[in-house]
Order: C-alpha cells, then structure tokens, then sequence
C-alpha cells in the first residue's frame, strides 16, 4: 500500500477546494454518520457551484434515506474525483474502489489503513463532527455559510455516531459544535427520533430475534449473537435487517464487552464488535478490519459462523495465569 500523505485541516480544505467534479463516497453497510457527513458533504460542494453526486457499493438504509433526500446518487464513477467520508480502509469500500478516482480521505478512526491523501482527526467523536470543522474552516475563507440544510445533516451524523450522545467519545467540542448546528433552528428532536426510534418492521423483527440469541462468556463479562445466513433465510429476514442488531447484545447487564458475527449471503462473516474497556480495534485490526477502541468492525476468515465467534471469543478472553 502507498504511503499517502496526512493533510492537516487547512491542508484538506485546500484539497477539497481542487476537487472540480465530486462524488462523495460511503462506507459500505452505511450508518448514520456515514450517510449524514456524506450527505452534509455534498452540499458543501453544492454551496461550492459544483456539481455532486454520492454513491456506496451499498444501498442506503430505509432508515437512513431521510438524509440523502434531493441528492442524487451515481454509480457510474468515470470522469469523476472521488472523496470518501467515515472510512477508515479500502475493505470499507468494498469492490468499487477498483473503479474509483480517490482524491481525498475524510476520516475519524483511530484504526485504518490510509488509501489517499487523508485528513483523519481521532479525537473527533465522528466524521460529521471533522466535517464540521472542515465547514467553519470554509465559512471562516468566506467560501461558505454553513446554514440550516447542512446543520442539520451534521447533527444526524455526529449524533449516530455517539448513540444520540451517549457514548464516550461525545466530548466538549461534541457538545460545542451540536449546540452551534442547533442553533440555526433545526428540528435536532425529530433528527433523533428517525435516527433512534423509527425503523422498518423486518429490522425490529431481526433485532427481536438476535435477543433471542445471546449467549455470554466469561462470567457474564462477554455477551454475543451469531447469525447464520439458513437462520435469516428460513424467517425471509435479509442480511441489512441486522444492521444494529450489535445494538441489542451490547446492552446485556453485566457485560463489557459484544460482538455480533453475522453470516452475508455470499458466506464471509461480518463481525461488530463493542467494548467499554477493551480495545478491540486492535481486534478487529487483526482481520482487517478497523475502528474505534471502543466500537470496531472486521471480516472474520473462518468455515463457519459459529467458529468465527469461537476465534473472537479467544481474543476476547484473559489469558489465565500460568
């Protein structure tokens, strides 16, 4: 792999000023911070008199959709440069990076594999809250104004991606910069609302089964879900139903760390992985995956789901004292 070159933040605003015929891309199962900072970013470049479009080699989540309303998605990528917001290794994009003219890399993890020129700030709680820097740092050029439309996107994102500021990796800056975004009047209550509690009933009849499925390790401090693709199959429930069934295993009582290993249709094993001590980056990492200390994904080689979660289960568990 290259040896691209780390951009500063005035360094990654001068790039993205180059870039004459934009295609934002998404990481690929798109979340909200994915999907918000992406779409946030295609406004930009529209408030920049340039001509976007996004793609993913994934579909948008129903759910999600809300977000990418007026924007139009493109899958045919010649001619066009291409910036990619929330994805921290070309695994995360999937077999189109081989079609793909990557200009520039807008990241927040602390775990990836850099594939161009990147802007990545590990501090920041999401890509929506470094894209909102990148847009004060525009505002501050006088190239843009950052303005409802936009605001209300970055909030979407940054909320996703700290479970609606839960998590630890909301900071002061987090709460700073979403106190600004709802400043300029947007509806941030019904934001969450569609982020975290309106979702399509094959994904709350997915999510009721993974409750169904948990087991647990290591005295209760370890709680995990396998989903084989013949389960999903044999109740007509497809593999995008399961995109937060991480969501439900995680809230287990007593345990501090989660995983999910979820068997696709085409046999690979895609795993998430939670944590509130452990780094399971440095996990995921291992199987090529990335992510956060705290909340990472990867694609686990294995022949079946169950001995998948077996190899994670060993990484997972304290090595008993000889």
């Amino acid at each position: 792999m290259a040896d691209f070159k780390a951009l500063t933040l005035d360094e990654c605003v001068d790039e993205l000023l180059k870039i004459e015929k934009p295609i934002v891309v998404m990481h690929v199962r798109p979340d909200g911070d994915t999907v918000g900072s992406g779409a946030a970013l295609c406004r930009i470049f529209e408030r920049l008199n340039k001509k976007v479009y996004y793609t993913s080699q994934d579909i948008i989540p129903e759910r999600l959709s809300f977000l990418t309303k007026g924007l139009t998605r493109l899958d045919e990528y010649e001619g066009l440069e291409a910036v990619s917001i929330d994805v921290a290794s070309p695994a995360q994009l999937g077999d189109i990076i081989k079609r793909l003219n990557i200009k520039l890399m807008i990241d927040h993890h602390a775990v990836g594999t850099p594939f161009a020129p990147h802007y990545t700030d590990a501090s920041a709680s999401s890509a929506g809250e470094v894209l909102y820097n990148i847009a004060c740092r525009l505002e501050e050029r006088g190239l843009i104004t950052i303005d409802k439309q936009i605001a209300a996107l970055l909030y979407a994102a940054i909320s996703s991606d700290t479970g609606g500021f839960i998590f630890s990796s909301a900071k002061k800056d987090t709460y700073l910069a979403a106190a600004r975004l709802i400043s300029f009047d947007i509806n941030h209550a019904e934001i969450n609302r569609l982020l975290f509690h309106s979702k399509p009933e094959l994904q709350l009849r997915a999510e009721g089964y993974v409750a169904t499925k948990i087991k647990t390790a290591d005295a209760g401090k370890i709680a995990y879900a396998v989903i084989t693709k013949a389960e999903r199959d044999k109740m007509g429930l497809p593999f995008t139903s399961f995109e937060c069934a991480i969501d439900v295993v995680r809230t287990l009582m007593g345990a501090i760390c989660s995983f999910v290993v979820k068997e696709t249709d085409d046999g690979k094993f895609k795993a998430s992985l939670r944590s509130t001590g452990k780094n399971v980056a440095e996990i995921a990492a291992t199987h090529g995956g990335g992510g956060h200390i705290r909340a990472a994904g990867c694609t686990v080689e294995a022949k079946s789901a169950e001995e998948a979660a077996k190899i994670l289960l060993s990484a997972l568990t304290p090595t008993p004292n000889p």
